[in-house]
Order: structure tokens, then C-alpha cells, then sequence
């Protein structure tokens, strides 16, 4: 059985898009605990004491908004920063702050790509894969924080979102749009589909026919994917075993 670790007790009324951090000690999420803005806030993830305020729209002026609902945010495979999208001028901008320096929060450009969500940390810590959103179409761009460059990784016309990576840095799953004729069908759904980046080759995984199927995760030794879905009309967590194709 799960427990209550954030309410309004020790967080705010809203405590919304938590993330855990790899060496499991940390929770980041956002929560309106100071009134009238939604803050970035450190809790410890064993007590669900907050540790400190991250980062807040009313001290760091210069960010308009986070963009809270799109995208929790993620963590460097380290455990020592935190990143995540905000919307500054106009555009988006991926923030990092340091846990040991909170005050000083990095923000990035991604050129070329103006509206972005979902980043994902890669497990060797030097890029991170977002999902971009250019002339109205959604796919997977690799973004390094060093050297600002920018890389496309899949092009076609239907969205890609959610992504997410293998723990070895081989492969990442994610949701892909699948838009349906049949006027007896949904209009459209979304597949989980795998991307290795060796021969960049795109595997759909068929699960659940119709169904919106979102937030894949692999499990840490790769052998299983959890993921988010409606099959049954409701929404709830699947894990689909890699080996065996079976879904449970």
C-alpha cells in the first residue's frame, strides 16, 4: 500500500507533477504552498519534509510561468540538478538549478524550437531529449546543455511525446499519435514506440488497440516498459515485458 507523503499539511491545496530523484532522497514538485504562484519546492522522499523552495515565479521574475502540466521536469542521473521547462518571453526555456547553488538557475535557448516539453535526462548526464513542437508538428529533439546543439531525432507528422530513456542510453520509448479513418474509432490514439539510437529505426509496440497509451518508463533493468493507459476506459498503470510481449 502507498502513503501520503505531500498534502496540504507540509505542501500547498495543489502538489502536482512530483519527481523523483535516481538516488531516490529527493522529491521535486510544484505546489502553490506560498499562495498566489505555483513554486518549485525539494522535499526529502522518505518524511516528505520540504528541504527548500528550488525555484519560485514571483523571485525569479525574469520566468513568466513553469509549464507545470506539459512537463514535471527531470534529473540529472547524478541527483544534483534539476531541470525543467519554463516559459520566459514569449518562449519556452529549459532551467536547470543545483541543488547546492539553488539560487543560480541556468537557462537555455534550444534554437530553432520555440515550444518544448517532457525533458529527459540521458543516463551518461550529457543530453537531454525533449519533445518539440515546430509549424505544428511534435517530435523528439536531443538537446546538449554544453554545447547548445541541437539534434532532430524523429520526423514525421503525427506528434511524439513522453520520452523517456533506457538505463544503458541505447533506446528511448515514448507515445506516438496514430490518427484513425474509421469514423467508428476514436480519431486518434497514441502507441508506444521505441527508438534505437544506434540505427535511429522507430519499433511500434502494438498494446492496446485505440487506446491512448502515454508516460512510458522503462524499468531500471530495461526488461519492462510502465506506462500510463485508458484501455479500459479508465486510466491506469501498465507494465509491458519486453521478452515475453505480454502486457500486465
Amino acid at each position: 500500500a502507498g502513503r501520503v507523503l505531500i498534502n496540504d499539511e507540509n505542501g500547498g491545496r495543489v502538489n502536482i507533477s512530483p519527481s523523483l530523484s535516481p538516488d531516490g532522497k529527493y522529491l521535486a514538485f510544484f505546489s502553490e504552498k506560498d499562495l498566489f504562484t505555483l513554486d518549485l519546492f525539494l522535499a526529502d522522499a522518505t518524511t516528505g519534509k520540504i528541504i527548500k523552495k528550488l525555484s519560485s515565479v514571483i523571485r525569479n521574475h525574469e520566468i513568466d510561468d513553469f509549464n507545470f502540466i506539459e512537463s514535471a521536469g527531470t534529473w540529472s542521473p547524478d541527483s544534483k540538478k534539476f531541470a525543467f521547462v519554463v516559459f520566459s518571453k514569449g518562449i519556452n526555456k529549459l532551467a536547470v538549478v543545483d541543488l547546492l547553488k539553488p539560487k543560480k538557475i541556468k537557462e537555455f535557448e534550444i534554437k530553432g524550437i520555440p515550444s518544448f516539453s517532457n525533458p529527459s535526462w540521458s543516463p551518461d548526464g550529457q543530453k537531454i531529449v525533449i519533445t518539440g513542437l515546430v509549424e505544428g508538428i511534435s517530435d523528439l529533439y536531443l538537446f546538449y546543455p554544453k554545447s547548445g546543439n541541437v539534434e532532430k531525432l524523429t520526423d514525421d507528422f503525427t506528434s511524439d511525446l513522453h520520452p523517456s530513456w533506457s538505463s544503458d542510453g541505447n533506446f528511448i520509448v515514448f507515445s506516438r499519435e496514430k490518427i484513425n479513418m474509421d469514423v467508428n474509432r476514436r480519431k486518434f490514439s497514441f502507441d508506444l514506440a521505441v527508438l534505437n539510437l544506434q540505427n535511429r529505426k522507430v519499433r511500434i509496440i502494438d498494446v492496446f488497440k485505440d487506446a491512448w497509451n502515454l508516460n512510458p518508463q522503462y524499468s531500471p533493468d530495461d526488461k519492462y516498459i510502465y506506462f500510463l493507459s485508458d484501455a479500459d476506459g479508465f486510466r491506469n498503470l501498465y507494465r509491458y515485458d519486453l521478452q515475453s510481449d505480454s502486457v500486465y
